[in-house]
């Protein structure tokens, strides 16, 4: 059950961006190293998006509680800061390194190289998007949930409705 399960149990660990350094390098070695890593880095992502996904699934499932499930929610957001911790010092090392080369005249970067570093960029804000997204989608069930157990806010036809409301809850 969700609620006696750990959300860290579906965070897996993070992928140190570690091509970012080698990129202003050239050869045909540090391409090939370079293009196992980003493959890496996507295999990585894939499995934390099928973790958060099953993670979503099981929260679907149970009868969990709207507090319980925003819980779950803010426990994402500190894993996510974590993240974020590790993943943005090495995403604004790949940003230099592509501006520094963009920069110089004397010096370019590889194509395969610049591409590298780009990918490099989109794997790391993916990562930082997959838990702003289960957070957004675990908040959304919570939200569900209470509105089926708690009176939401009432619909207005017009004005005249919204102000007859509010002067019955005054008078209250």
């Amino acid at each position: 059950m969700l609620s006696e399960l750990a959300v860290s149990d579906y965070v897996l660990p993070l992928p140190a961006l570690g091509s970012a350094p080698k990129l202003g390098f050239q050869g045909r070695d540090k391409d090939v190293v370079a293009a196992e890593e980003l493959a890496t880095f996507r295999s990585a992502l894939k499995a934390q998006r099928d973790s958060f996904d099953k993670l979503y699934n099981e929260a679907e499932r149970l009868e969990i509680a709207p507090d319980a499930l925003e819980a779950h929610s803010n426990t994402v957001y500190c894993f996510e800061k974590e993240a974020a911790a590790s993943l943005v010092p090495q995403m604004e090392l790949c940003r230099r390194l592509l501006s520094d080369v963009r920069n110089r005249s004397g010096k370019n970067l590889s194509k395969s190289s610049r591409q590298a570093a780009e990918e490099l960029l989109d794997i790391g804000s993916s990562f930082l998007e997959l838990y702003q997204n289960l957070r957004i989608r675990l908040f959304k069930l919570a939200s569900d949930r209470r509105s089926l157990t708690e009176p939401g806010s009432p619909v207005f036809d017009d004005a005249e409705s919204a102000a007859e409301y509010l002067r019955k809850l005054i008078a209250e």
